[in-house]
């Protein structure tokens, strides 16, 4: 899917273009004239966040799929490029995007993301001082109920 970003006076438009019959416009999978519009209610890269998540959440955009690299997008959407690249840390951050050296930022896939939360789950409990054999235990005692 490609992912296009128009910006207008007062505020920015990004979606991904689908054409209707009508001559209207859309994102895949979403519902007709759906799209993400910046404005003055929260900071611009948490809505930047919450556009992404929303649509990697819907499957809109795909594991291993490339997202635009920060450059175009800061360029595109008008917005400084820290802007963006604080936007795509955040989702590095929540295990939902990936950076690969020299190939650009792209969509973790479901396995990558389990592991990556359940890894900031685990390292939270022993941080808190959680010992390992309690949460070995709970581990136990939760799947082995599934097994029986």
């Amino acid at each position: 899917m490609a992912i296009y970003f128009f910006t207008a006076p007062f505020f920015v438009v990004l979606f991904g273009i689908v054409s209707y019959n009508d001559g209207t416009v859309g994102i895949d999978g979403t519902e007709k004239g759906e799209c993400m519009i910046i404005n003055g209610q929260s900071s611009v890269y948490e809505q930047i966040v919450a556009h992404f998540k929303k649509y990697i959440s819907l499957g809109v955009l795909k594991p291993k799929e490339k997202l635009p690299s920060c450059r175009e997008l800061a360029i595109e959407i008008g917005v400084n490029l820290k802007t963006v690249e604080r936007a795509y840390n955040e989702l590095i951050n929540f295990g939902l995007v990936e950076s690969i050296p020299k190939k650009g930022y792209f969509v973790k896939d479901n396995m990558d993301r389990d592991k990556s939360y359940a890894f900031d789950i685990i390292n939270k409990l022993r941080n808190d001082g959680m010992k390992k054999e309690v949460l070995l235990c709970a581990i136990e005692e939760v799947y082995g109920k599934e097994n029986k």
